[in-house]
């Protein structure tokens, strides 16, 4: 028994170096955030306008979302074949380089670098390996895997709040947006020595032989030839519904709360913190309507709250009231609907494992269908944006008004599936999660 309860508090142990490596990893890429925007106005290729910055930072988050859809399939098969933790080491050490690099010289070339490559390493070491890490510990539980799983959420939004109030407090004592790299960089470090704790969680004899063809990155065009249900569910949780999420209007947020609505750096900045408290908020809200209203009804809530009702409120009120306020409601409104992917994502998969898929392999193909979006969807509206608020034209919202008309799209696909269709292979979708 003494060694049972000893193996079980080293998993713990474990497991809490994995979750404080998650939280930061959002504290080193949200710390210079909202200073990201400010370096880049002071480059005079800008010309200290909103809409160039917009665009350009808009085009870097597409870039960002290309490198990793490329990246994030081959390191985690490589770490398959190597193991977790020099993978899960890479993104802080990555970060702290490039970090000081932008601190030191501050120049487009440096920060697009970082933006591109320091973002795509860190959801590789943050999400990817962490996750593969945290099923090596629980491998044959999948309830222990599912709560491990499910702790995540608070240690994000920990993250999320603190990075933000970091890099600004830096910036407030220093006097130059380019100390919150700095700040960065600092608990890049922490990171690393969090990260050394970790003891490998993949067995040697557990490691897969790695092959390049393992790694390609378009293995899910495969659901082009799947059933109808499978393809559609999988459309709709990998894809169609994380169009508003944060990374992919973080941009336009950005500019529009500065030009539109003016915010002030520090409003700006506890904006986004705001957001690490609505994650918190989603934990628990997810926790009590899922159940309730059961997972078609709850995809419907989270559809309309999120994609479309919070969306509507950024693009109106926010631009007549001009209070840093109403971005913050903004973000309450819709913040119970964030997991809208969560039941589409249970059935598709089990749809998937009925067709034959492995779950790994499923998961994998909804990450890149993630990142395709994550790719297109900053980049549209990045011109969007720039485009209706340039050459004589002002119209802020219609950027947040075509991500809520996607809303209305996802809910009509997700009406037009039948309860079968969805429920066809997840009877334990009717007793509730």
């Amino acid at each position: 028994m003494p060694a049972v309860h000893s193996k079980d508090e080293a998993k713990e142990e474990q497991l809490l170096t994995l979750y404080r490596h998650i939280a930061l990893n959002l504290v080193v890429l949200t710390a210079p955030f909202t200073q990201r925007a400010d370096i880049f106005l002071t480059f005079p290729e800008f010309s200290n306008s909103i809409s160039k910055v917009a665009k350009a930072m808009a085009t870097l988050s597409s870039t960002a979302a290309a490198f990793e859809f490329f990246v994030n399939p081959l390191c985690g098969k490589l770490s398959d074949a190597h193991g977790r933790k020099i993978f899960i080491l890479l993104g802080p050490v990555v970060n702290l380089l490039l970090k000081f690099a932008v601190f030191f010289y501050p120049s487009n070339l440096l920060l697009s670098i970082d933006r591109i490559v320091a973002s795509s390493i860190s959801t590789v070491s943050g999400t990817t390996c962490c996750v593969a890490a945290m099923s090596d510990l629980y491998a044959g539980k999948p309830l222990s895997f599912a709560k491990a799983l499910g702790g995540i959420s608070s240690w994000i939004g920990l993250g999320l709040i603190a990075g933000p109030l970091l890099g600004a407090a830096s910036t407030k004592i220093f006097g130059h947006p380019r100390y919150a790299y700095l700040t960065s960089a600092i608990f890049a470090i922490v990171q690393i020595k969090n990260a050394l704790k970790l003891k490998e969680t993949l067995d040697k004899k557990n490691r897969r032989q790695f092959s390049m063809r393992d790694a390609n990155p378009l293995s899910f065009l495969k659901l082009m030839r799947a059933k109808r249900q499978l393809l559609v569910l999988s459309l709709l949780a990998g894809s169609l519904q994380h169009i508003p999420e944060g990374k992919n209007l973080a941009d336009v947020h950005q500019s529009f709360s500065r030009r539109d609505v003016g915010m002030t750096d520090s409003e700006r900045t506890s904006f986004v913190s705001f957001l690490g408290v609505c994650l918190l908020i989603n934990a628990r809200t997810s926790k009590i309507l899922l159940p309730k209203l059961g997972g078609r009804r709850f995809t419907t809530f989270a559809n309309l709250i999120n994609h479309c009702l919070s969306l509507l409120w950024y693009s109106t009120v926010p631009l007549h009231v001009k209070q840093s306020w109403t971005m913050f409601v903004g973000a309450l409104i819709g913040c119970p609907g964030w997991n809208a992917h969560a039941f589409t994502r249970a059935a598709a998969t089990s749809h998937a494992s009925a067709a034959g898929w492995g779950r790994g392999e499923f998961s994998g193909a909804l990450a890149n269908m993630r990142a395709l979006t994550a790719i297109i969807v900053p980049l549209c509206l990045g011109r969007v944006y720039a485009f209706t608020t340039s050459g004589g034209r002002n119209y802020p919202g219609a950027a947040y008004q075509l991500v809520a008309l996607s809303g209305l799209f996802t809910e009509a696909i997700w009406q037009m599936l039948r309860e079968e269709d969805i429920e066809h292979s997840t009877p334990e979708a009717k007793k509730g999660p």
